[in-house]
């Protein structure tokens, strides 16, 4: 679970760091999807295969984009309308990454409740305890396979079943709704017209949207999920922030998602207000800087560190 920091009570926490923006969750979804179309366009353009190499790589960077933002639509922080709020995290964040809306907000919400517990829907992430990851190369390996595809077969097992192995924690939350079925069925369909107006070819859907959705889109969202929690201490500290660099917070972490134990702390606090609730954090002496990793793959260093001394 979370520790709640010293002197801090969110009853007191200035109100303007808990306001919505009725426009920027807005921005942040029309930028995110204008990129991928440019990035879609500039390879119809070129041509060549290795423009197509990097545009898989872009891609799967901004459908992690994506999946950020779906997390912030789930604390309801992209419009102050729930109704506007959800509309956009269905059709425009879940329903085209093919993950079911109901779902993923209910699981979303018990990892909050449940951080580090045995019933945590996010354990199957960062539990080291599970599928043998105290082992480092195991930990390394599943890891990286996520960003080749190692994610498909449990996601289309989770669809299917409810369930992505025989140790997934997030089994029994439940399946998803018919709309949100038919919201993925609709986008799929949908997104494969622009792709193929702004492209060109036939096959510019699944090679530009599908084959980066289950590989690096997944990839990287796993990764950063991972290592926000990941400790292989006993007892594990579960809540991590990272100071990260432009290419980590491109790929692993945008939308001020490096501010991780910020958010846990306080969930209610929008994305973009997180450097300030930081700041006002520390006026107060309630934010402890062991909490901040120099970056994700720092983390990884030392959770693998601690991995082999254990060993």
């Amino acid at each position: 679970m979370t520790t709640a920091a010293p002197d801090f009570h969110p009853r007191d926490v200035p109100r303007e760091l808990l306001e919505v923006s009725p426009w920027r969750g807005t921005v942040h979804v029309a930028a995110t999807w204008g990129a991928i179309f440019a990035v879609v366009a500039a390879c119809g353009a070129v041509g060549t295969w290795w423009a197509h190499g990097i545009g898989i790589v872009l891609i799967g960077g901004l459908q992690n984009h994506l999946m950020v933002l779906l997390h912030h639509g789930i604390h309801v922080n992209l419009h102050p309308s729930r109704s506007v709020n959800d509309a956009m995290a269905r059709w425009l964040l879940t329903a085209p990454m093919a993950q079911p809306w109901s779902y993923m907000r209910r699981a979303h919400i018990q990892h909050h409740a449940r951080l580090g517990e045995a019933d945590d829907p996010d354990r199957w992430y960062y539990d080291v305890d599970l599928f043998g990851r105290r082992r480092p190369k195991v930990l390394v390996t599943w890891l990286v396979s996520n960003l080749l595809g190692g994610l498909l077969i449990p996601t289309l097992r989770k669809l299917a079943t409810g369930s992505r192995s025989a140790e997934d924690p997030s089994e029994g939350l439940g399946g998803s709704t018919r709309l949100d079925d038919v919201s993925v069925v609709v986008m799929q369909l949908a997104l494969f017209v622009p792709f193929l107006a702004v492209h060109g070819a036939w096959w510019a859907y699944l090679a530009l949207w599908a084959l980066p959705a289950v590989t690096l889109g997944g990839g990287f969202n796993c990764f950063r999920t991972a290592l926000e929690h990941v400790d292989a201490g006993d007892p594990p500290s579960r809540d991590h922030s990272f100071r990260s660099n432009p290419i980590e917070r491109f790929f692993v972490a945008p939308f001020r998602m490096n501010y991780h134990y910020e958010h846990h702390l306080l969930m209610t606090v929008p994305y973009y207000h997180t450097p300030r609730f930081r700041q006002y954090l520390r006026e107060h002496g309630a934010f402890p800087e062991s909490v901040i990793a120099p970056s994700y793959l720092a983390r990884l260093r030392d959770v693998l560190g601690d991995l082999r001394a254990a060993r």
